[in-house]
């Protein structure tokens, strides 16, 4: 039984050298493979499985700050090892709600909220549930930024 999930077809096609390399690190051949696929479904679902599970905790491990966008809003969260903590940028007083930088937090046209949340449960669980929800993660190169932001916001009485 999976961790988190099991990747779909065309994740799974996206990383094929990655699986293949994970195959050789576990013993397993192209031969081996092949036959799997053929005669064998179990064991290949079984190390599907454990590639999913693999590639989700590889992703959560360097995971510090995930982001959601939509015309609306910006939502910014920070992953802490017992907490979350999050800001949600709108702007503001205007029915045009096109896309817009969040890069600007002193505007007035910009709404700030923030706020956190304890996780309760398993951290990496609780970051997989937010990948479910859309949440995706900042980018290594762009954390720099995002963690300007949060100091920003921090220094922020709005």
């Amino acid at each position: 039984m999976p961790k988190y999930r099991i990747l779909q077809m065309d994740e799974l096609n996206a990383l094929e050298q990655d699986f293949i390399k994970f195959l050789a690190a576990q013993g397993v051949g192209a031969s081996d493979w092949k036959k799997w696929q053929e005669e064998d479904p179990t064991k290949r679902d079984a190390y599907v499985t454990l590639f999913s599970d693999f590639v989700f905790e590889t992703l959560i491990a360097k995971t510090n700050f995930l982001y959601f966008k939509s015309p609306n809003h910006h939502k910014y969260i920070k992953v802490l090892e017992t907490r979350f903590e999050m800001i949600v940028l709108s702007k503001k007083g205007s029915q045009d709600k096109d896309d817009f930088h969040s890069t600007d937090v002193r505007s007035q046209d910009i709404q700030i909220q923030k706020g956190e949340k304890l996780i309760t449960s398993d951290k990496n669980q609780a970051v997989f549930a937010l990948f479910e929800q859309g949440f995706l993660p900042v980018k290594k190169e762009e954390e720099p930024s995002v963690t300007l932001l949060f100091e920003q916001i921090s220094g922020n009485n709005n």
